[in-house]
């Protein structure tokens, strides 16, 4: 019975000894390191020329929209919507009133003092 424990016990230090030898470890090839490494590059190329076309296409944007508008305003000052009122002609003339009275008009102070 000794003997059997003593090599159960052997047998188990044994496998846990030998059992990470026998898996497979993770092989890096370096053209996986490269291939990514470039892959990388790629990507940061391509975000930078992505950020600089918007920009630019912005800044067409942005003079295209800019040359329209004042075009807009240009035309919207020669060519005016609201109409001014005609010029009203001349009124009639009053009607005169000649007074009831027919006396002659004399002078209500005399000329004596």
């Amino acid at each position: 019975m000794k003997k059997n424990g003593f090599l159960l016990i052997a047998f188990c230090l044994l496998a846990i000894i030998l059992f990470p030898s026998f898996q497979e470890e993770e092989v890096v090839v370096p053209k996986d390191r490269i291939r990514e490494a470039v892959d990388e590059k790629l990507d940061l190329i391509r975000k930078s020329e992505t950020k600089r076309c918007l920009k630019k296409m912005m800044e067409r944007a942005g003079a295209l929209a800019d040359s329209t508008l004042m075009a807009a305003s240009r035309m919207s000052e020669s060519i005016d919507t609201v109409e001014r009122p005609a010029i009203p002609g001349r009124p009639n003339r009053p009607e005169v009133l000649l007074p009831k009275d027919s006396t002659p008009l004399a002078p209500l102070l005399d000329g004596r003092r």
